[in-house]
């Protein structure tokens, strides 16, 4: 079954490896990242492994970019059966000589951007009956570190750590979709 997958933060690591994984399977895909030029390559890679690929560059810490990817999946390919969330950064340094705006941009992508995408593709699947959201943790979010703690604050807030968006929803028709965590590797 070919199935429309989203990933965000498909440029690299876990996002990048995602997304060859799913175009292999032939998915349709519909890959995000800040980075034009890096989404690019991927793409590329993922349409030569045979999959439809639409890439947009996306900053999912901004108003609405989360939605309008989501709108920009719909008009491509008319659904959404998969989204992965991989999305992160990192700031290393001590937390008094981290600036602030840079811990706070940690933050947004890490946990809150998280966040906007559980709600997005939570609200799409609900009203297809239909879905599977897989989020991105950290072994960060069971363990703290030194040099980390932006990382480390907003992973200690993110799944399954606290529960949300939990691991089942329900569909109007009583239908349950799947919420997964791809949790820590040690």
């Amino acid at each position: 079954m070919t199935r429309t997958v989203v990933i965000t933060g498909a440029t690299s690591g876990i996002g990048r490896a995602a997304a060859q994984a799913f175009a292999g399977r032939g998915d349709r895909l519909v890959l995000a990242a800040r980075s034009p030029a890096t989404l690019a390559e991927v793409r590329e890679e993922c349409r030569a492994a045979g999959a439809p690929v639409l890439a947009e560059a996306t900053d999912v810490t901004m108003p609405d970019a989360v939605g309008g990817l989501a709108r920009a999946a719909l008009a491509a390919f008319g659904g959404i059966d998969v989204w992965v969330h991989t999305a992160a950064v990192m700031a290393y340094g001590r937390f008094d000589e981290v600036p602030e705006r840079v811990f706070e941009q940690v933050v947004r992508t890490d946990l809150l951007a998280a966040a906007a995408v559980a709600r997005v593709a939570l609200r799409h699947f609900r009203a297809a009956s239909a879905g599977t959201l897989i989020l991105t943790g950290s072994v960060h979010g069971h363990i703290t570190a030194p040099y980390l703690s932006g990382y480390v604050a907003a992973k200690w807030g993110s799944p399954p750590r606290n529960g949300w968006p939990g691991r089942w929803w329900t569909a109007p028709t009583g239908r349950a979709g799947r919420c997964r965590w791809a949790g820590s590797t040690w």
